[in-house]
C-alpha cells in the first residue's frame, strides 16, 4: 500500500490514534521518572490508566503495567501506603490475566 493510504486509514482510524497517544504518552511518563520529574510522570500515567481503564476495562495488563509504574513513584515519594495500594493492584490485576504461580 501506499503511503497516502497508510496515513489515510491511520486519520480514519480514531481508536488507532488514540491508542498510539496513549502508548506515546506512556513512554513519556516512563523518560519523566527517568529524570526524577515525578509529578509529570504521575499527570502522563494517570492520563493513560484513565484512558486504558475506559478502553480495556480495569483487569487489562496494561492497566496493570500503569498502576506499577504508579506504585514505584509512590515508592520514590515515600508515600508508601499510595505505592502498597498500586502495587498490590497491579498483582491482582497480573495474576487475573497471567494465572497465579503455585
Amino acid at each position: 500500500t501506499s503511503l497516502f493510504h497508510m496515513l489515510n486509514d491511520l486519520i480514519l482510524d480514531k481508536k488507532k490514534i488514540l491508542e498510539e497517544s496513549a502508548d506515546i504518552l506512556h513512554r513519556i511518563g516512563n523518560l519523566y521518572t527517568i529524570f526524577n520529574k515525578y509529578e509529570t510522570a504521575l499527570k502522563c500515567f494517570y492520563a493513560v490508566v484513565i484512558f486504558q481503564r475506559k478502553e480495556k476495562g480495569d483487569s487489562h495488563l496494561s492497566v496493570a503495567d500503569l498502576l506499577f509504574n504508579i506504585g514505584n513513584i509512590f515508592y520514590e515519594k515515600k508515600k508508601l501506603r499510595w505505592a502498597l495500594t498500586c502495587h498490590k493492584e497491579s498483582y491482582r490485576i497480573s495474576c487475573a490475566v497471567l494465572g497465579k504461580k503455585k
